[in-house]
């Protein structure tokens, strides 16, 4: 979602945006960088005063984990599937080839 619109642009459309800009100083770290739809990140350029609606902040070990457990996860071994605790819709398996 993009922090300037609010908008859903989807991840392909999506950029990251400083803060603060590098160009005035701004580093590349979790407190100064959030989401931004192409087109407003283009648009805000190097301008501080155009604020993300929610301040960046750096996520929990737990918020991150359970973000990665909505993506797809792809296994060698379908033995795995009972000890990952993972969404049975999320696996893929994908057996090893032999060498």
């Amino acid at each position: 979602i993009c922090q300037l619109c609010g908008d859903d642009p989807g991840i392909q459309r999506l950029s990251l945006d400083h803060v603060v800009p590098r160009s005035k100083g701004g580093k590349t770290s979790w407190y100064n960088v959030v989401t931004a739809c192409k087109a407003c990140n283009s648009r805000k350029g190097n301008d501080e005063t155009i604020v993300p609606k929610v301040k960046p902040k750096k996520p929990t070990y737990w918020e991150l984990a359970a973000r990665r457990k909505c993506r797809p996860l792809m296994i060698r071994d379908e033995y795995w599937k009972g000890f990952l605790g993972w969404d049975e819709d999320h696996l893929i398996y994908s057996p090893s080839k032999p060498i």
